[in-house]
């Protein structure tokens, strides 16, 4: 049985993933300063028996961002949420991704959208009710994890891209580095939308978000779906063995993939640690306001979105440039920008940590690629779902380690965590560097399943088209 090949299909088939994880980015960069500032605040109302401030919607009030027991009560309140997220994730993320594998990529996206949605319903319950507990909020992240998180999003919209072109290296990288930048697209907009918080009220947040979120899961019921061609036809083993069975070839464990997700993991960690508490941050050591912040964020994502779309593809195709390199200039360049948040003495210093921030992205772009490199197409789900849960647990400790960090470090070094993050990515740049030659030569062992099939075969494309 023939499957039609992707060069055939209409170009709305080769984009249908992009454009509803593209959606879902700009109120996943809203969510962020928006759900900060939400906890900033309560943190500030809570607290106003005992600090005395009762005006608590000042964003940037040199008393409130002063205060280390506002401070300390928001990093313990937003330690608590991205924990019970993080956990959620972990439990669903590989079992998701198994779906993905045997049933279908489309039922990996619509569960942890359905659950975005129940997300949204309980932070509205919050707004219109903040006397409330703040448990509503811990409970809402606590939802959308046992749904999958925002990590089953990103891995299952990998996961398919990486079948999709299962065949092509080059595209496939390419393909990869164009999701990260619909990413970082709709994350300017959501940054962009964060910045007029002035004229448009929460409420009203949160009502966009959840029509988005709507709008994006009717998108993924309309989603081509696809499945490889060897998707059914190998025996049937126990879950913890086939979901993990990728990361050993031969009945040993496969070294090259071990070092891209040891690479990933501390690129990943400093990521998670500077979006957790760089708003705390520069509130801190700069009173900055939230729509100045949200201008920053969005012009570094601008930046890194334009490279991603532009320069990555430029330099892999024409220019030939290996995704190790790729890797190793998109982490160094991350370092580099965290180094200089430490010693930014000014909002206006600190504008200049966007010029390496732009290239950023590769790094994420390359490892991807070389990681689904070393798998069978038919594994691609739970690698990626596995790298979900890797983020997932990366998450957790990122958020329990700098939240603990940053208030602690407040009376004698603000900063520190920005020196730690930097400091963590450098050992990781070295190791890649070191084995790049074994990373870019290794292949995926081919199953005998796969041995028996023929050349021409694509991957089964069924469900609607959009």
């Amino acid at each position: 049985l023939q499957y039609p090949s992707y060069a055939s299909m209409p170009p709305s088939l080769h984009s249908s993933v992009h454009f509803p994880l593209g959606l879902y980015s700009v109120t996943s960069a809203m969510f962020m300063p928006i759900f900060k500032s939400i906890i900033y605040r309560k943190a500030c109302l809570d607290l106003s028996d005992v600090t005395g401030i009762t005006d608590c919607d000042s964003d940037n009030s040199t008393v409130i961002s002063s205060n280390q027991s506002i401070q300390a009560a928001a990093n313990a309140i937003s330690l608590w949420s991205s924990a019970a997220m993080c956990i959620g994730a972990i439990l669903s993320s590989m079992v998701l991704g198994r779906i993905g594998d045997k049933r279908s990529h489309r039922i990996a996206l619509l569960v942890p959208l359905t659950g975005l949605i129940a997300s949204d319903l309980l932070l509205l319950l919050q707004w219109t009710q903040f006397q409330s507990s703040t448990l509503l909020l811990v409970l809402a992240e606590a939802v959308f994890g046992v749904c999958g998180g925002y990590v089953c999003i990103l891995s299952s919209s990998f996961a398919y891209v990486s079948v999709k072109f299962e065949n092509d290296e080059e595209q496939r990288s390419v393909s990869i580095a164009r999701l990260e930048g619909s990413i970082g697209l709709g994350s300017v907009v959501g940054l962009l939308i964060c910045s007029q918080l002035k004229v448009i009220s929460y409420l009203y947040l949160f009502l966009f978000c959840l029509a988005v979120h709507v709008i994006c899961l009717i998108l993924v019921l309309l989603m081509a779906d696809l499945r490889t061609t060897d998707s059914g036809r190998r025996q049937r083993a126990s879950l913890w063995k086939e979901s993990f069975e990728f990361l050993s070839k031969s009945g040993s464990f496969k070294r090259p993939l071990l070092i891209l997700l040891a690479a990933f993991f501390a690129c990943f960690f400093a990521f998670i640690g500077s979006s957790n508490v760089l708003l705390y941050y520069l509130m801190h050591r700069f009173t900055m306001r939230l729509s100045t912040y949200s201008i920053y964020r969005a012009a570094e994502k601008a930046l890194s979105t334009a490279t991603a779309l532009f320069l990555f593809p430029f330099l892999r195709r024409h220019l030939g440039v290996g995704n190790v390199a790729l890797a190793a200039v998109g982490m160094s360049t991350r370092a580099a920008a965290k180094a200089w948040t430490a010693i930014a003495w000014s909002e206006t210093a600190l504008f200049a940590t966007l010029l390496p921030e732009a290239f950023s992205r590769f790094a994420a772009s390359a490892l991807r690629s070389l990681m689904a490199a070393q798998v069978r197409p038919s594994e691609q789900g739970r690698l990626f779902s596995f790298v979900a849960l890797l983020e997932a647990v990366c998450n957790l400790l990122a958020v329990v380690f700098f939240h603990s960090l940053f208030p602690w470090s407040l009376p004698i070094m603000s900063e520190l965590s920005f020196v730690v993050m930097a400091a963590l990515i450098v050992p990781a740049i070295a190791l890649l560097w070191w084995h790049r030659d074994v990373i870019e030569s290794s292949k995926p062992e081919i199953s005998e399943d796969q041995t028996k099939m023929t050349s021409s075969e694509e991957p089964e494309v069924t469900g609607s088209k959009a």
